[in-house]
């Protein structure tokens, strides 16, 4: 700890001198910390009573605050002087604190405590997408319970830190003044490490008090009410957007940070006390730190041996800590495995114990598998099980969470592409439509649009009201987008003027930072389509395309074709064109989207124009143009135009059979 230079008092005991008359050394303790620190009240710490025994200077702290760590500092002068630490730092227990010093000078020497600032609340989650993953034991290892199955999970927010003991107090002291009079104290070594010795049942009410805290929807309750107290178990509300545990699922999921096949978190299949803080002994499960026992750098002091979360390297999805520190809590009933092909799977419907993941301190390196699975009873607390939090994603059952960061969009594969180089881009998280905006949908749009002022929005086509709707123009589409916005309660992201467009062909402004509707950029449909994946052709992850995986004209090998020259998909070329399917009839890609290849071309935002340069951020495309572009290809297009990298273009005002759209949304922080 690096307490600062010049802190802000807190609390100023009275000046002490001490000592016999020949010595001229005067102690001031005053207690200290940072400026965003929260007040030390009366009830929480007493003024330190000083004493000189023997050869030593005592300092006692009555009572401590437990898990907030102390620090004794001298300086000679008070004017200019640099503060010097005095012996370690001692974590308080609750009880009373002695810090003791040795009387080395005759000089006048002051003294003060340095008491540090609790770790704040942080608001740091990782989006972690939706998609299919294969969970369970890997590299050899023959775990009973933890066969390897594909599983999906839609997107949701993980916790890139486990709680905190500071975050537990800060919630738990808001609590016990809302009603969640019985929530555990819980341990924990210091603030910024994690909580520790609060069971199940604490935290799902903890999760409770928290989100009505940050004024979000809780997701456990009991008998239709909001769990505060008790052990009755609670039914969580899924679709609420306040915190909770993760499912197993996504707690692996999250885990395993993107990389499949591996041990561990960090995609490789052995572990040292560079990567975690776990017990080593003997070299199973890949251990490169021998027999060492305890992770050295925090086996000090007494038990728990935990080290301060965010103490090692992030994975892939940016969480820490999601292997060793401690155990950490999930949802989910103890049971067998998931069924392969599961769907968002929470676990058994009943059992006597719940899931915890990610072994701690003190367990070898088997249990710091990304795959291990163990359980306790919901009611046991130890001082190895600490959580994290979750939360869902709130987004529309239609759209799906594309998670922020960069990719490399642009030809693959040996192909020759001149307009779409490979370049490095990022984007903003944003949702995208799981699916093509159907007939049905803009039919019902449309009509509540033309008696809100919505006028010339043109009636389109489409083959059922499941098939992609078509034959509607640019235009027609963002005045569409804020139609449906409006509908909805949501902001319009198009104007004229400054006005809502809701008619006329003038080239609109997009506001980026509204809630509403509107159209992928061409960057943010190119991320979603490759479904998070490099390097390949198409949205499913490789360079061959049937008509197994889209509707499309097949003609030919090139391009990865493998259904030869049969043309038009054969399940669907049937009446007159256009010879459409209904969307969502193959498989979605990595983030749960259909039909990003084939069915219909859609519109982006951009103007045509130069390709986006390597390290744009957030790009829009060209400031001015005359074509818009159109991505994905179509029932009509062979399969060229169904790769991700593929770039188009037609005016804005066309109406064809060929083109659609999907929406999109920015990701606007929620106000609570």
């Amino acid at each position: 700890m690096n307490p600062p230079s010049v802190p802000s008092p807190l609390q100023l005991p009275s000046l002490h001198r001490f000592g016999p008359l020949a010595v001229a050394l005067f102690a001031a303790l005053t207690v200290f910390a940072t400026a965003d620190a929260e007040p030390i009240s009366p009830r929480e710490l007493v003024a330190p009573k000083l004493q000189i025994i023997g050869g030593n200077l005592l300092f006692t702290v009555q009572p401590s605050v437990a898990g907030r760590t102390y620090l004794l500092q001298y300086s000679d002068t008070l004017t200019g002087g640099t503060w010097q630490d005095l012996g370690s730092a001692v974590i308080g227990n609750g009880s009373n604190l002695v810090l003791t010093a040795p009387r080395t000078s005759d000089a006048r020497r002051y003294f003060r405590l340095v008491l540090d600032a609790p770790t704040e609340a942080t608001e740091e989650f990782s989006l972690i997408p939706a998609g299919a993953f294969t969970m369970g034991r890997t590299s050899g290892d023959n775990d009973f319970d933890a066969p390897p199955v594909t599983v999906t999970v839609s997107a949701f927010f993980m916790g890139k830190y486990e709680v905190t003991k500071a975050l537990w107090d800060d919630v738990r002291k808001w609590g016990d003044a809302n009603g969640y009079t019985d929530l555990k104290v819980g341990g924990g070594k210091s603030g910024n490490h994690p909580v520790h010795t609060i069971n199940w049942l604490d935290i799902v009410k903890w999760c409770n008090a928290r989100s009505q805290k940050d004024e979000l929807t809780p997701v456990y309750t009991v008998n239709g009410v909001v769990m505060r107290t008790g052990t009755t178990i609670p039914v969580p509300g899924w679709k609420a957007n306040g915190y909770r545990l993760p499912t197993e699922a996504e707690w692996e999921k999250a885990a395993r940070g993107g990389v499949s096949g591996k041990r561990y978190p960090w995609g490789t299949d052995t572990i040292s006390h560079s990567n975690a803080n776990y017990g080593a002994g003997g070299s199973a499960f890949g251990n490169l730190s021998g027999e060492i026992g305890y992770h050295p750098a925090y086996a000090t002091g007494s038990f728990p041996y935990t080290s301060p979360v965010g103490s090692f390297a992030a994975n892939g999805c940016g969480l820490h800590d999601v292997a060793g520190n401690v155990f950490e809590w999930c949802w989910d009933w103890y049971g067998s495995t998931y069924t392969n092909g599961a769907a968002n799977p929470q676990g058994a419907a009943s059992g006597t114990n719940r899931v915890v993941r990610g072994g701690g301190w003190e367990g070898g390196a088997n249990s710091c598998r990304a795959a291990f699975r163990f359980d306790y009873l919901p009611t046991l607390t130890l001082e190895s099980i600490g959580f994290r939090l979750a939360r869902s994603s709130v987004t529309t059952d239609d759209l799906s969470l594309i998670p922020a960061g960069s990719f490399t969009m642009g030809r693959t594969s040996g192909d020759t592409d001149v307009n779409a180089p490979p370049v490095t881009v990022s984007v903003s998280t944003f949702s995208i439509g799981t699916h093509e905006v159907t007939k049905g949908l803009w039919d019902g749009v449309r009509t509540w649009g033309a008696t809100n002022g919505y006028t010339d929005l043109s009636a389109g086509s489409g083959k059922a009201a499941n098939h992609p709707v078509h034959t509607i123009s640019w235009f027609d589409m963002v005045k569409w987008c804020n139609a449906r916005s409006q509908k909805e309660g949501l902001t319009p992201v198009y104007t004229v003027s400054g006005a809502v467009m809701k008619t006329g062909t003038t080239a609109p402004v997009a506001d980026w930072n509204a809630n509403g509707y509107r159209l992928p950029t061409e960057a943010e449909w190119e991320k979603a389509a490759r479904g998070g994946l490099t390097g390949k052709r198409y949205p499913w992850g490789t360079d061959n395309i049937s008509h197994n995986q889209a509707n499309y004209f097949a003609s030919a090998a090139a391009f990865g074709n493998m259904s030869g020259d049969i043309g038009y998909h054969p399940i669907y070329a049937t009446g007159s064109a256009p010879y459409t399917s209904p969307v969502g009839s193959f498989a979605a890609n990595a983030y749960g989207l259909h039909d990003m290849a084939g069915n219909l071309w859609e519109w982006c935002w951009d103007w045509f124009g130069a390709p986006y340069a390597s390290g744009a951020i957030d790009p829009r495309g060209a400031a001015t143009g005359s074509v818009r572009v159109i991505r994905g290809g179509s029932w009509s297009y062979h399969a060229q135009s169904s790769r991700s990298a593929i770039r188009d273009y037609d005016g804005p005002g066309k109406t064809t059979v060929y083109i659609g759209f999907r929406v999109a949304r920015s990701s606007v922080p929620q106000e609570h």
